[in-house]
């Protein structure tokens, strides 16, 4: 049950044993509480943001999750990746850099997910309306 990456600790089995106690806790309190909410609650959640909401609660298995949360499931999401960048890297834009393009990509593609992580502050949305009035 114990991820491969925490096989390091066969020099500690204590620490294993620690490491299997918290993991086993963290996840039967998530069971008991949380399916029962993401069961009668909307289930067009965005997983992701469910995750980064309840990282106090659950810190082992947030970093779980983000771990194979990160997995591409398939291959629509490279298609859509080299659509964009096709559309980003034009002939007017021959020289950026690589990093750059990765920057765009990732901006492009997780906008709505970010809006929804940060929402502007009451403040931003002020300075908005005021600038398109004038």
């Amino acid at each position: 049950m114990l991820h491969p990456n925490l096989k390091s600790f066969n020099h500690a089995p204590h620490k294993k044993y620690y490491a299997e106690v918290l993991l086993k806790s963290e996840f039967d309190k998530y069971q008991q509480f949380e399916q029962q909410q993401l069961l009668s609650n909307n289930n067009n959640m965005n997983i992701l943001i469910y995750w980064n909401n309840n990282k106090s609660l659950y810190p082992i298995l947030t970093k779980i999750a983000q771990r194979l949360l990160a997995i591409l499931a398939t291959n629509i999401c490279v298609e859509r990746l080299f659509f964009d960048s096709g559309n980003t890297i034009t002939s007017h834009r021959t020289r950026l850099q690589t990093s750059k393009v990765d920057q765009l990509l990732f901006i492009h593609r997780n906008i709505s997910t970010l809006k929804e992580l940060f929402p502007p502050s009451i403040e931003q949305l002020t300075k908005r309306k005021i600038t398109i009035l004038q």
